[in-house]
């Protein structure tokens, strides 16, 4: 790959786009029922994915920091490939579920450890300028590898329904033999304050989180909102999966993904042109707005714009933006820690949500007021750290 003369932090936005080629995920909820998972169960599985990325994040983004970057992005590349090809195979809930534990720990690996790559990749090559770019252009691969699948899942699906896998495989290969091209980036690295990493983890937690006077918002405010965009993420697919065929239905995926592509692509002008504070106070606005819309509808068309708006908009003009400010105001040896704890936090949050859901349907509420009640207790845990951020 060095004779291809193809700079680092643009291998690893190709890296980003074929580990972000889920071709399954457009039929998901069709495909697990195949193998034995219905929607509860698939609500409850998708809580439980968190709950493991949740447990992993931090220790593997602590883990980033000591070890070599690259290296771990190698490993999560590997588990990838291992869990898109158990797929394949995986029946039942058992079965289906390791499946996500796998997935998990690569997501794990991967998570914060991807943007400290990128941004100190940026500063040897004295760009560090253009980072909310770059973020944007990671988030943008993704957007255009799950627009790309939505285009060709349904036909896969109904080709014959284990291809979708197949292709996620294929992609997980091709990912892994560019991560293992990738270089390792000179950095500071910072000396453990403890001898006891534990204990040295928790002095770094303390210090970003405690002594930091923006971090802890960052991290608080903004990914408490990522956490409830894939919950509507989720029940939009479960609505569409009411309304449409697999085919239309990975079509309106595709349809949507284009568009949050298109946000990601000009987040970093419009965090420019309205500043950081007007972006942060339009994000609870875009979540609410998008979660009425769809919530309070069975038209296909107001349901995928309301996705949009309370989904896709929030996490593509979100993220970029904060992901950017984190890697700012944190050292190199503690920046993936800090980027796995944001993450941590959206996890545990939608994981509670997830968790929560199955339960209250079983309850007798439905999956439309459910969601909506979720979106006004989303706004209001992040009301204040969203409120402490507009005033740095």
């Amino acid at each position: 790959m060095n004779r291809l003369n193809i700079s680092v932090p643009m291998r690893l936005v190709f890296i980003t786009a074929l580990q972000n080629a889920l071709f399954v995920v457009p039929v998901v909820i069709t495909y697990y029922g195949e193998k034995g998972v219905n929607l509860g169960a698939f609500l409850l599985m998708q809580a439980l994915f968190k709950v493991s990325v949740l447990v992993l994040e931090v220790p593997t983004g602590y883990l980033a920091d000591r070890w070599d970057r690259h290296t771990q992005l190698k490993v999560s590349a590997v588990l990838a490939l291992v869990a898109h090809t158990m797929l394949i195979f995986a029946q039942g809930f058992g079965g289906v579920f390791l499946v996500e534990l796998t997935l998990a720990l690569a997501c794990a690996f991967a998570s914060g450890t991807r943007e400290a790559y990128l941004y100190e990749a940026l500063r040897q090559r004295g760009n560090m300028k253009r980072m909310v770019e770059w973020q944007s252009a990671l988030m943008l691969a993704s957007m255009l590898a799950e627009m790309v699948c939505g285009l060709v899942a349904g036909w896969l699906f109904v080709q014959w329904l284990h291809w979708p896998a197949v292709a996620e495989s294929v992609a997980a290969l091709l990912a892994l033999t560019l991560a293992w091209s990738l270089p390792n980036v000179p950095r500071t690295k910072r000396d453990a304050v403890h001898a006891n990493p534990w204990i040295d983890l928790w002095n770094v937690l303390h210090m970003n989180l405690r002594k930091h006077p923006k971090v802890p918002w960052l991290v608080l405010g903004p990914f408490t909102l990522f956490g409830q965009t894939l919950v509507l993420f989720w029940v939009f697919l479960s609505k569409m999966n009411d309304l449409l065929d697999p085919v239309w239905i990975s079509w309106a995926v595709a349809s949507m993904f284009a568009v949050k592509a298109l946000l990601v692509w000009k987040s970093g002008w419009l965090v420019r042109t309205l500043g950081e504070r007007n972006m942060v106070r339009l994000l609870p606005v875009l979540l609410l707005v998008g979660t009425v819309a769809m919530v309070f509808s069975q038209q296909v068309w107001l349901v995928w714009l309301g996705a949009v708006v309370g989904g896709s908009s929030v996490h593509a003009l979100g993220k970029p933006m904060v992901i950017s400010l984190i890697s700012h105001n944190v050292v190199d040896g503690e920046r993936a820690t800090i980027l796995s704890t944001g993450s941590m936090v959206n996890a545990c949050y939608s994981a509670v949500l997830l968790f929560a859901a199955p339960v209250l349907m079983a309850a007798g509420l439905s999956l439309n007021i459910v969601t909506f009640w979720f979106t006004v207790f989303t706004l209001v845990l992040a009301a204040y750290p969203l409120w402490r951020l507009q005033r740095q």
